[in-house]
């Protein structure tokens, strides 16, 4: 007989979903905002082109979804289908035909998520060689420079290293962590060697005490930014992604944000295509 495997589809669609989320998947501020509104709220954080790429993401998970209810269940007749004849010990040459027809749809249905997520196949592949290179966005000269600024500088949930080894490059001195529970991208072990294993909580050690660094944190998911503000004493905050809404901080994180830092200036990165990401220099507000 065969193993029985979850049907593909379903990972093939939550493989396309979860990349639509890390390209960016929209959050409450489409409750409010969908890229139409006449007034956006007047903030640092909030801007044009990120509110219409939102209303764009959420109209591609809708089109996803749409897509799995009217794929679904031609895939798992298929796959009842295979699983039915391969264990039936009589019937090899039926078992090898339900397997190509299912594969054969798997495939196409794979091309189709991508097409959907994408753009295209190409497109698909191209977004993997761009995190290879560079994470989940890519700096410019002018980044570079401005964070080479404020060294000397520690960087959390560093990923495999592509911009601590770019700052090292340019001369900057940076120590990188990150906890390496959350890697989806394709490692790249020389330059994941400069990575340092730790989380948030070597924002509050001795180290830092003795010598203190600039906090740099690219691209975070989750609360992440949030934990690492808790723990953090410096007066400048260098944080590379999408503003309020986006994919890289939470709606209470971006609360915290308007009420106890100051945006002094933005500077552009080269984000994949969807994404709206910037380097947001940030300075901790002083008491009044």
């Amino acid at each position: 007989g065969v193993m029985v495997r979850r049907p593909a589809l379903g990972a093939a669609v939550a493989a396309a979903l979860g990349a639509i989320a890390t390209a960016g998947t929209s959050s409450s501020v489409l409750n409010d905002y969908t890229g139409a509104a006449p007034d956006p709220p007047k903030s640092s954080w909030v801007y044009p082109e990120l509110l219409e790429g939102i209303a764009l993401r959420r109209k591609k998970e809708r089109e996803l979804r749409e897509y799995v209810s009217r794929k679904g269940p031609a895939l798992a007749a298929l796959n009842a289908d295979r699983v039915k004849r391969c264990r039936a010990a009589s019937s090899s040459s039926g078992c090898e035909a339900a397997q190509r027809k299912y594969t054969d749809l798997v495939r196409r249905l794979e091309r189709e998520t991508a097409e959907l997520t994408w753009g295209s196949v190409e497109a698909q592949a191209r977004r993997s060689r761009f995190t290879r290179d560079y994470g989940c966005t890519a700096w410019t000269d002018e980044a570079i420079a401005e964070l080479k600024g404020h060294a000397p500088l520690v960087e959390v949930g560093a990923g495999n290293g592509q911009w601590a080894a770019a700052l090292r490059r340019a001369g900057a001195s940076i120590v990188a962590y990150d906890d390496f529970s959350a890697l989806p991208l394709p490692r790249k072990p020389a330059e994941n060697q400069g990575v340092l294993q730790g989380n948030e909580s070597v924002l509050s050690g001795w180290r830092l005490h003795l010598r203190p660094r600039t906090l740099l944190i690219v691209y975070p998911e989750g609360d992440l930014l949030l934990r690492c503000l808790s723990r953090y004493r410096g007066e400048v905050l260098l944080f590379v992604g999408e503003g309020r809404g986006g994919v890289n901080a939470t709606e209470e994180t971006f609360d915290l944000l308007e009420r106890d830092w100051v945006v002094e200036r933005t500077v552009q990165v080269r984000p994949f295509d969807g994404g709206y990401e910037k380097l947001w220099v940030c300075r901790r507000r002083r008491p009044s």
